[in-house]
This record gives structure tokens, C-alpha cells and sequence, in this order.
């Protein structure tokens, strides 16, 4: 038998695999951080009216606004883009965005459908807007301010991964501790008889 205080090879890979995976995650919840205030935020955001300065649709993946995807590969995607006018105190700004996570459908009739709800086409320009914005950062504003945890599903999602992935790992730990210790676990599981 080796070195007790050793950890073999095949042990040691899936406790490499998982410590870089909750790593990777850890990350991904730092990146999330900014978007998590910003969502708590909201609730303290100001309704204003500001006016519709143009609306257009923006076409990703080979889409494009004035007919239908050929091809194969990657649907395309249409991003609904409204932009607007507010003024706070005094001093005048421009926004586009429309809720805080980006409008983004593979359907070019949703897309219409969004920017129709804010005056989009037909409607002329200086048409009337709620806008909302954030009184400390009056610059940060959106047109629709309730989100429904739809900016929390992710970094939520990745959190209970994580917690999930260090779990494990923590488990593979033990067992393999116990395992050093007390000979295998299968026999010290079983009843005696």
C-alpha cells in the first residue's frame, strides 16, 4: 500500500475537475455582480416622461428585418431597439434600453410587436414615453422597470451549481478520507449480521 498521506491519481482528477468547474462559476457569479445590484436597484427607480426619439430593429445571425432566414445554421436573432429623450432637473439625456436584460427574439413579428408598444412604427417621433430612471444615475434608465428575478435566474442558477459541484467535491473528500481510515465504506455501511 502507498503513502497514506497520498492522494491517488484517479482521485485526484475529478477533485481537479470539480474545483476548477466551482472556479470557473465563482467568476461567473463576480461578473454577475454589477447586473444583481443594478436589479435590487430598481425598486427605488423614478417615473419620468420622456418622448420617442426613433426605434429600430437590430438582426443577428444572418436575420435581417425585411424578410426570413435561409440557410441552415444558427437562427437569427432580432433585437428590438427603442431610443428616447428625459430630462432630469434641468439636464437632458438619451437612452435605449428597454428593460434591463436585453429584448432578444427569433421572431421578427415580436420584435415588431416590442417596438409597437413604445411608439415604435407608425408612430412619428416625440411621441410620449415613460421612461424610468435611477435617481442617483439619472444617465441609467429603462421603459420597463419590473423584471420579475429574470436578471437573478442566472447568477441564482450558477450559485446552486456551484453549491451543488463543492458539495460533491466536499463528500468525495470525506469518503475518501473515511476510506484511508477505515478500510472501504461498503463494509462499514452494511449491518452486521
Amino acid at each position: 500500500m502507498g503513502n497514506p498521506g497520498r492522494i491517488s491519481a484517479i482521485a485526484l482528477f475529478p477533485m481537479l475537475f470539480v474545483g476548477g468547474f466551482v472556479v470557473i462559476i465563482a467568476i461567473v457569479l463576480c461578473a454577475s455582480v454589477p447586473a444583481v445590484v443594478e436589479w435590487a436597484r430598481l425598486g427605488s427607480y423614478v417615473q419620468t416622461t420622456g418622448t420617442l426619439r426613433a426605434s429600430d430593429i437590430q438582426a443577428l445571425n444572418g436575420g435581417y428585418a425585411g424578410g426570413t432566414h435561409r440557410g441552415g445554421g444558427v437562427a437569427p436573432s432580432f433585437i428590438p431597439v427603442v431610443w428616447y429623450d428625459y430630462t432630469v432637473n434641468g439636464r437632458a439625456f438619451t437612452g435605449n434600453r428597454i428593460r434591463m436584460m436585453p429584448v432578444q427574439t427569433h421572431s421578427l413579428a415580436e420584435a415588431q410587436r416590442v417596438i409597437a408598444a413604445f411608439g415604435g412604427p407608425p408612430s412619428p417621433p416625440s411621441t410620449p414615453l415613460t421612461v424610468w430612471y435611477d435617481p442617483s444615475h439619472p444617465e441609467r434608465s429603462l421603459l420597463l422597470r419590473d423584471q420579475n428575478g429574470e436578471v437573478l435566474n442566472g447568477p441564482v442558477a450558477w450559485l446552486g451549481l456551484a453549491g451543488l459541484m463543492g458539495f460533491m467535491f466536499l463528500y468525495a473528500r470525506w469518503v475518501h478520507s473515511k476510506r484511508k481510515a477505515d478500510g472501504p465504506p461498503i463494509r462499514r455501511l452494511l449491518p452486521p449480521h
